[in-house]
């Protein structure tokens, strides 16, 4: 068996290699391209199944610590927005860069 990949955004053109292969008798089967990684596609589909084969581990909330720096970051950052105070980057710049330069 040979695969063929016909890539084209054309709806007559599709229509026509259809009607084309119908004519010729070839079995073909339709697929439409996924925006996702194949392989992040499957780990989601693993992990999905895990889950529902119990495999999953239930964690709360209030279970999770935190780095208190971190919250911190995060607070003045909300802070800072609803004071109005932000900061557009320019052409070229790097958000990392300024975050870290402080």
């Amino acid at each position: 068996m040979t695969t063929l990949f016909i890539n084209t955004e054309d709806q007559k053109v599709l229509q026509a290699v259809k009607d084309l292969l119908k004519n010729a008798h070839v079995s073909f089967e339709e697929q439409a391209e996924s925006p996702y990684n194949p392989e992040f596609v499957e780990k989601i589909k693993k992990g999905t199944k895990d889950i529902q084969d119990g495999k999953g581990v239930k964690i709360s909330p209030n279970d999770i610590t935190y780095n208190p720096e971190f919250v911190a970051m995060i607070e003045d950052g909300e802070k800072q927005i609803r004071e109005g105070r932000t900061t557009e980057l320019k052409e070229g710049e790097n958000l990392w860069d300024l975050v870290t330069s402080k």
